[in-house]
């Protein structure tokens, strides 16, 4: 999948630094786990995220299923 680099840039002045400053808002866990990163807040706010833990404990599988999309601007699903 494709993710334009615009789509994870943060403004350094949300991390205390310099305001012409920027950070790509992906980082290395800092939960003592190897080979696991974090992605930031800006990611979320424009594609949809699905975790499915089914193939876990339906199928008694050791992984679980991660779903990414963009999100459409014309739909709001927090919406009534």
């Amino acid at each position: 999948m494709y993710i334009p680099i615009r789509d994870l840039l943060a403004p350094g002045a949300d991390f205390g630094d310099r305001a012409d400053y920027c950070y790509i808002g992906v980082f290395e866990s800092q939960s003592g786990v190897d080979d696991l990163w974090e992605i930031g807040s800006k990611f979320f706010r424009r594609y949809y995220v699905v975790y499915d833990a089914s193939v876990y404990q339906e199928r008694d599988q050791d992984f679980l299923l991660l779903g990414i999309a963009p999100k459409n601007p014309a739909i709001d699903l927090l919406k009534p």
